[in-house]
């Protein structure tokens, strides 16, 4: 399953669902079978929810939910967000070194 907030026009015809809602119900259809996201988008979710995300849907497959992840592409999602492309990884997910402390 993939990750899009907006439909690209001319790339893909189709308004997306959230891919984690999405295959918790596919999963309870379909105890026996592995689900996964393609790719979801890391940059436009927050860190914190998304582990208690992964971590329900991983709990309720038995361990079948595979994790895929990118870095977005798509400029307007970014902006309906309140951030840009470039700004990618620069968010609560960038690992920082520790202040100093004075």
């Amino acid at each position: 399953m993939i990750d899009h907030l907006l439909v690209a026009t001319g790339l893909y015809g189709v308004t997306w669902l959230e891919p984690l809602k999405a295959l918790t119900y596919a999963s309870a259809l379909a105890p026996n079978v592995r689900v996964g996201t393609g790719i979801l988008v890391l940059p436009l979710r927050n860190p914190v929810l998304l582990t208690k995300e992964v971590a329900t849907l991983e709990y309720l497959t038995g361990g079948k939910f595979i994790l895929g992840v990118g870095p977005g592409w798509y400029p307007p999602e970014f902006e309906a967000v309140g951030t840009t492309v470039r700004e990618r990884g620069g968010g609560p997910m960038r690992s920082s070194p520790p202040s100093a402390v004075s």
